[in-house]
């Protein structure tokens, strides 16, 4: 009786460590499990954080030039698609059999085998396929032709400058059939109103006001061309040709105002000569 006693007693005490190295052994893997998920979520959020920070210089803080903006969107792009593959990963590595309780505890790996994830593959692909071939076969079209370019640029950015600008060239003589001038004139308007600094306009003021004939408009615009170092060389040129003409009119009117408008260009030419001098100075001084 003794030996039954101790040889049973001793079976409780196997059984027993057992159990308690079973508990010890699924207590580790719940913390590994829970440590492997916190690291999880950490790099999801630093990923988030960082997706953040590519979106800031195109969320309209900042000016940005349009094609620097176009390369910034890149970085942004490469965050969403880690967002977007890790919702699908999820979506696909889903039990597809919910019903079986034989296996609440087992995740089930092999998705080959499950005619449901074959499915959900399938449709996933042919969707994928299909939104990226009708995209590609859009842009492209829209490369044919400077039209289709910039209304396309226009339409995804409203508010960029340069498609403003750009546009407006097309309506004002860039393509002869499409001869809007009064649309031209909108659109620089609109680029003059996100950003008065932006002097490129002038030009284009002036190519548009030399073709409805408004003189006057076209003079004032052309000075302010020249005084903008991103179309000096082509104000110039018009400058030139314009005043030649102009002049040899005898008209004392026109000699008048060329007077004025060279007078404002000495002006500012003087104004900016002693400001480069201050700042060598004070370059020189430090």
């Amino acid at each position: 009786d003794n030996e039954s006693s101790s040889g049973g007693s001793s079976q409780q005490q196997q059984q027993q460590q057992t159990t308690n190295n079973d508990a010890l052994s699924s207590s580790k893997k719940q913390l590994v499990q829970q440590q492997n998920d916190r690291i999880q979520r950490l790099l999801l959020l630093l990923t988030l954080f960082a997706w953040f920070a590519t979106l800031f210089p195109i969320a309209g803080f900042m000016k940005v030039g349009t094609f620097v903006a176009d390369r910034l969107v890149v970085a942004s792009a490469f965050g969403t698609c880690i967002f977007v593959g890790r919702l699908i990963a999820i979506w696909l590595t889903a039990d597809d059999d919910d019903d079986d309780d034989t296996n609440n505890n087992q995740h089930q790996s092999n998705l080959a085998i499950q005619p449901k994830t074959i499915i959900k593959h399938t449709i996933l692909l042919y969707l994928f396929t299909n939104h990226l071939a009708k995209q590609t076969h859009k842009r492209s079209s829209e490369w044919m032709d400077e039209f289709s370019l910039f209304t396309s640029s226009l339409k995804a950015c409203p508010r960029s400058i340069k498609s403003n600008l750009e546009a407006s060239k097309l309506y004002s003589g860039l393509v002869p059939q499409m001869l809007d001038l009064d649309k031209a004139l909108s659109l620089i308007q609109n680029a003059q109103s996100i950003d008065p600094t932006y002097c490129d306009v002038h030009m284009q003021y002036a190519h548009v006001y030399f073709q409805q004939e408004k003189l006057i408009s076209f003079e004032q615009e052309l000075v302010e061309a020249l005084l903008c170092p991103f179309s000096m060389g082509q104000a110039m040129t018009n400058w030139n040709r314009y005043w030649e003409v102009m002049l040899s009119s005898g008209d004392n009117a026109a000699s008048g105002r060329y007077t004025k408008y060279m007078e404002r260009i000495q002006g500012e030419i003087d104004k900016a000569a002693k400001e480069d001098a201050s700042k060598a100075k004070n370059d020189g001084a430090r």
